[in-house]
């Protein structure tokens, strides 16, 4: 019976998250306003990466230092709104090891998301793997109430 009522709640959140997210992206086709100059949202563009990139910097630190309940709070208020801090630190484990991740690169192509590239070494927690893998990591960022947030998948 346990196992059931976990999956129905599971079902719950999935609709409710693709009912959230269908709302965001209605949202996102609305018309928006042009101030009327060329070089505004060059600058814009600029200080929006800039800003998302040590968010994401940030965010990336606190799981270094094993503070899962700092880098929860970066997650947006659409998955904290359905997501505990449990329920996110519960998706970590100790299989592998990140080591010295590091913001790459932000790209804004809108005002409506970022695409952060993190690159970071992956050690495995297994007989033979002595060096760490390097690796990238593409996450989504999302602006809600003038602030920028990861987007997590449910």
């Amino acid at each position: 019976m346990q196992i059931s009522l976990q999956i129905l709640n599971q079902k719950h959140r999935l609709t409710a998250a693709v009912l959230l997210a269908a709302g965001l992206l209605a949202g996102c086709a609305a018309p928006g306003t042009d101030s009327g100059s060329a070089a505004a949202p060059a600058a814009s563009t600029s200080k929006v990466e800039d800003a998302v990139s040590v968010r994401a910097q940030q965010r990336w630190d606190w799981l270094m230092a094993g503070k899962f309940d700092d880098a929860y709070t970066y997650t947006t208020p659409a998955y904290r709104a359905l997501n505990t801090a449990q329920d996110y630190r519960n998706r970590f484990s100790s299989g592998a090891k990140w080591v010295d991740p590091k913001v790459d690169s932000v790209t804004c192509e809108s005002g409506e998301r970022c695409r952060v590239k993190i690159v970071l070494g992956i050690q495995v927690a297994a007989r033979g793997f002595t060096k760490p893998t390097r690796s990238v990591i593409f996450e989504t960022w999302l602006p809600e109430d003038g602030q920028w947030w990861f987007y997590q998948a449910p």
